[in-house]
């Protein structure tokens, strides 16, 4: 089995984010929200609880391919193909972000990395649950040329990576290297929704392709981060498909079976036929946007912050035994772990299901250590 470097590179993802924090703290310049940042931290943590299933479905498809239709071109593992490796992925991976961002299809999935309304590493770990289901397909290209499924996975781990430490704003411009990889610059354009900035700059760790391709923005006026349509919303399972809600809403309202259909594989700002075109992207200042910011205080944050570290712990259990684990396990802790984290929102957001909710979670976490103990499991 291929390593997860994906989670092996979690803790050094937490001690930046914490590093970052306490600048900020210090700094006085209100970087991070509590109830942000725990949304943030959600949608990644979802994403690797997810991966349960998705990483499943990726590998299968994408050895297949590989086993069927490998040139074998780069297959030898030398350091040269491992780099020849590393570009065509992330080639690969600039076609699949900018489609992302113009085939609503897929908008609806990668929307989630964008609906946060602040900037800091956190935003790096909020991450779409349904991405890894269908990107496998955008790095097909590399299985034709060779790159074994381990290779596969190891190169996708590095282009993943970066992009990392590129979500900061005390990274300023970086001078010659703004030429040729993606910066904190380049990438605080790719989150903003000044008209200017909206679907900017999609590349990882080439600067290049958006340079070729005519998406290249510098960064010049103020950035204001978010999406055009504000998700307002702390819990990370409705923003994984609020999207898609939208666009079934749109479907719904359409006339035609032709636009009801090509509504979904149209760019976000097309619309039906019979519908009011969306018009032009609205031009806003920080000052112009209010964020969202349903608030809770004292015990309460005590409480989604105990809860959080509790689902970190459900994660760590099947990380640290995936491999003597059985998948039926695997995949009643990831939906616990999902579960837990729509029941954290609801906590964020004061829902009034929240406490059957929490009641039948432990209910279930009580279930799986009853079923592990008895050797179910």
């Amino acid at each position: 089995m291929a390593t997860n470097y994906m989670a092996l590179a979690i803790p050094f993802f937490i001690v930046s984010m914490l590093l970052e924090i306490i600048v900020s703290y210090f700094k006085k310049d209100e970087l991070y929200r509590f109830n942000d940042s725990i949304s943030n931290l959600s949608n990644g943590l979802g994403q690797q609880a997810i991966g349960v299933f998705s990483r499943v479905v990726a590998m299968y498809c994408y050895t297949w391919f590989y086993n069927n239709y490998s040139l074998k071109l780069i297959s030898e593992n030398t350091t040269t193909n491992f780099l020849i490796a590393i570009v065509v992925a992330d080639f690969a991976y600039y076609w699949f972000h900018r489609a992302s961002h113009r085939i609503n299809l897929l908008v609806g999935s990668h929307v989630v990395h964008h609906q946060s309304e602040e900037y800091n590493l956190s935003v790096a770990m909020r991450q779409s649950w349904l991405t890894r289901f269908y990107s496998w397909f955008f790095y097909l290209p590399l299985a034709l040329l060779g790159a074994s499924p381990e290779t596969f996975m190891t190169v996708m781990s590095i282009v993943i990576i970066y992009q990392f430490w590129v979500h900061t704003q005390y990274i300023g411009k970086m001078g010659i290297l703004e030429h040729i990889v993606v910066t904190p610059s380049h990438h605080r354009v790719h989150h903003g929704r000044n008209p200017k900035y909206v679907d900017r700059n999609h590349g990882a760790i080439l600067i290049i392709w958006d340079k070729l391709f005519g998406t290249f923005q510098a960064e010049e006026e103020e950035v204001v981060y978010g999406i055009i349509n504000q998700a307002n919303t702390w819990n990370p399972l409705y923003a994984n498909v609020r999207h898609y809600k939208n666009l079934w809403s749109e479907a719904n309202r359409a006339d035609t079976m032709s636009d009801k259909l090509k509504l979904w594989v149209k760019p976000p700002e097309w619309r039906p036929s019979n519908l009011e075109p969306y018009g032009d992207i609205p031009s806003v200042t920080k000052e112009s946007v209010k964020k969202y910011d349903a608030k809770r205080t004292g015990l309460t944050k005590a409480w989604i912050f105990a809860q959080f570290v509790f689902t970190l712990i459900l994660f760590g259990y099947i990380n640290k035994y995936k491999t003597i684990l059985a998948f039926e396990a695997k995949a009643y802790v990831a939906i616990l772990i999902v579960w837990s984290l729509t029941n954290i929102g609801a906590i964020q957001e004061n829902k009034k299901w929240l406490m059957p909710m929490q009641i039948a979670f432990f209910t279930a976490v009580g279930t799986f250590i009853t079923l592990t103990v008895n050797g179910i499991f």
